[in-house]
């Protein structure tokens, strides 16, 4: 029997799982990278079963059946004379309910397997543990992988042994610090154990500082990884080196461009299997992760570093160029989604590309992010506009210079930034390269309401292809609609629909119903924005919605003569408008005709309603503002309420707490969001502040009773 006397924090639903499948399959192994913490699992998992037993196979130094079974002798506590063979083995646990434990079989896989086919067939009632990087692979084994440690248990864990260590209590005193740690730490309990024994002569900015040399800070941690690597075929080897690269998770094709020549199939399915990769398979396509200690290893075994970042960039230039060139389409919200899921990689292509003066790169990378339309839907506009920022200084081709400075600009114009958006513009105004004179005349369009932009949009259309000439196509009808012309938005939705793009669609729509209000036709107006809304929520496309709720406030506004409460929703969404305008980062009076529509139906609800009472509605509407859509629909919400709906819960945090509702643990709502477990753990810690809920149960208790 083994006592386990060390603190163990968190893996309650691992634990849980663990214990539950022992009791229905007889071989489980706990697999995982080394560190993780499948051995203490293991221990936590037999106490709460039968006898049990810890054989542990990594400190056999001759794998031989001989000393293989005599091994398990000696861990079994089995007292006999001679050579003990498998024979003495069973007949000891022939009939007895116990747990063996087979403790790091990683290196001896084949025999552990071969030891596990043999116990079980001959000792009907024993169940087996093992822990290993990878499955053993014999019939009737169910694998349980142990993830990293969630950002909360990992600074409970640290904190307990840096105090049990006899680190003053001031010195663990700041969470942000101590989290911040864990983090660069993956959540490794090695790890975290082997930082908390140097918090003894270091302070914590110290160690955070050292972790970019972690191997060198925690020699043992070194020792744990070179055994990963060595259990690795040259292929595998090359390949986890190759994809250390990646700051995120990638697909098998973003793989394969970097490792370069060659089919990587198996060796993608080898590391998956070591547990070196973590692979996502709910998504498509698929995708896998590696832990930062696991990359900066991969990073010190890469013999060319630069070709490798290189091979990545020019595999992310050729992706946006792609997506760029596709998304107007069916399937425009799927490349959009695949394209925040690259970000952080996308990134790091064009740190890359200006760090070795390869600017022209570095403006591809950012035009195309921007031409994806992706920044918009996702709300990360700021970002798209300080890499197109970056990426501007140097030489490189001048027509990619000023094509990157237009796209920048046309960013800040989207924004209500005229004195951004002129800096850039101005200086372009000559050339005679189709982006730049659409950036130019779409901002005339969005800043000042320049009748001659919209022509000049009419004529730009014929020379743009695809997703761009949707664009053209999309100002010019914003442009003519505010001038009160149909023709245009009716051109804009027509080809929207035949390209069957849900997104381009939801803007054409609000086109369409914005021309419908300059010419009077509300019932028709009215009926548009319902739609557009409608399909905005589905796609929850926050960037879209903001503008639709404004726009359904001027229709309202314009209806109102004779229905108080229309006056009333129409004054509270102006102001959630404006609250999600901020949230956004727009300035709506740097945008003429936005600002001026504003201004009028506020004119007219003053008229109306009373000053006072505007202000009144505009103030409960900024407040709020996350259940505007509701209000704009007419579906019965009280405009009023103290709460946002869903208890002030993004869309995001309320489907993780739904899953957390459903009984998933971090590690399976990370699987199942394409998100990394930290950050599951980080949301449904903010889940828990917002409803002032103290711990999961809490809040599946109120998700199963809310949502």
């Amino acid at each position: 029997m083994i006592t386990d006397l060390g603190p163990f924090v968190g893996r309650d639903d691992l634990l849980t799982t663990a214990t539950t499948l022992l009791g229905h399959v007889r071989l489980l192994t706990l697999t995982g990278p080394g560190g993780v913490g499948k051995t203490r699992l293991a221990l936590r998992v037999a106490t709460r079963l039968d006898e049990h037993y810890l054989a542990d196979l990594g400190t056999l130094h001759d794998p031989g059946p001989q000393h293989l079974w005599a091994h398990l002798a000696l861990a079994l506590g089995i007292r006999h004379h001679g050579a003990a063979g498998p024979d003495v083995v069973l007949a000891h646990l022939a009939h007895r309910p116990a747990v063996l434990i087979l403790d790091t079989c990683d290196r001896l896989v084949p025999q552990a397997a071969a030891v596990a086919t043999h116990l079980l067939s001959a000792a009907p009632r024993l169940r087996i543990m093992a822990t290993s990087r990878q499955r053993l692979g014999v019939d009737g084994e169910h694998t349980l992988p142990v993830p990293p440690l969630t950002r909360a248990d990992a600074a409970d864990l640290f904190t307990r042994l840096a105090a049990a260590g006899g680190v003053l209590p001031a010195a663990l005193s700041n969470r942000h610090t101590v989290d911040e740690l864990c983090r660069h730490l993956d959540g490794l309990p090695l790890a975290i154990k082997l930082a908390a024994g140097r918090a003894r002569t270091m302070s914590l900015p110290e160690l955070i500082d050292r972790t970019g040399d972690r191997f060198s800070l925690l020699t043992p941690l070194q020792r744990v990884v070179d055994l990963s690597y060595q259990l690795c075929t040259p292929d595998e080897q090359a390949l986890w080196s190759a994809t250390a690269v990646f700051a995120g998770p990638f697909t098998m094709a973003a793989a394969a461009a970097v490792a370069g020549p060659g089919d990587i199939t198996a060796a993608v399915e080898g590391l998956v299997d070591k547990s070196v990769l973590t692979a996502a398979t709910d998504t498509h396509p698929a995708r896998f992760s590696m832990l930062d200690t696991l990359r900066e290893y991969g990073l010190r075994r890469l013999p060319d570093e630069n070709k490798a970042r290189d091979r990545h960039r020019d595999h992310y230039r050729d992706y946006l160029a792609t997506a760029a060139t596709d998304w107007f389409g069916p399937r425009e919200l799927a490349i959009m989604d695949a394209v925040r899921q690259e970000l952080p990689d996308i990134v790091t292509a064009v740190d890359h590309s200006l760090a070795t003066g390869a600017v022209d790169d570095a403006r591809a990378l950012c035009r195309d992010l921007a031409r994806t339309r992706a920044p918009y839907f996702w709300g990360f506009l700021d970002l798209a506009y300080t890499q197109l920022s970056r990426a501007l200084p140097g030489d490189g081709n001048p027509a990619h210079q000023a094509v990157t400075a237009a796209a920048a600009g046309w960013i800040a114009a989207t924004q209500g930034r005229p004195d951004a958006a002129r800096t850039l513009l101005d200086p372009l105004a000559g050339l005679p390269i189709p982006p730049v004179q659409f950036a130019i005349a779409a901002a005339g369009v969005l800043l000042d309401d320049d009748p001659d932009a919209v022509t000049r949009l009419a004529a730009i259309r014929d020379q743009a292809t695809h997703g761009d000439r949707n664009m053209v196509t999309m100002m010019w009808a914003i442009g003519a609609a505010f001038h009160a012309d149909t023709t245009a938005p009716a051109t804009h939705l027509a080809e929207a629909e035949q390209a069957g793009a849900p997104w381009a669609v939801s803007w054409a729509l609000w086109t369409s119903a914005l021309a419908a209000q300059r010419t009077g036709d509300l019932d028709r107006a009215g009926d548009l924005i319902n739609r557009c809304l409608r399909l905005q929520r589905s796609m929850d496309d926050q960037w879209g919605q903001t503008w639709s709720i404004e726009l359904c406030a001027w229709i309202l506004a314009d209806t109102a003569d004779t229905r108080e409460p229309d006056r009333r929703r129409a004054a509270w969404l102006l102001g959630a408008a404006h609250a999600r305008q901020q949230r956004l980062g727009v300035h709506l009076a740097g945008m003429r005709p936005f600002a001026a529509g504003h201004r009028r139906a506020r004119t007219r609800l003053h008229a109306l309603l009373g000053p006072d009472a505007t202000a009144d509605e505009f103030a409960a509407g900024r407040q709020g503002h996350a259940h505007a859509l509701r209000i704009a629909l007419g579906e019965p919400t009280p405009r009023h309420a103290s709460a946002p709906r869903a208890g002030g819960l993004t869309t995001r945090e309320q489907e993780i707490a739904r899953l957390v509702a459903d009984g998933l643990t971090s590690a399976q709502i990370a699987l199942r969001l394409r998100i990394s477990a930290r950050t599951a753990d980080t949301h449904i810690r903010n889940i828990g502040g917002k409803l002032g809920r103290p711990n999961r149960a809490a809040i599946a208790a109120w998700a199963a009773q809310e949502l």
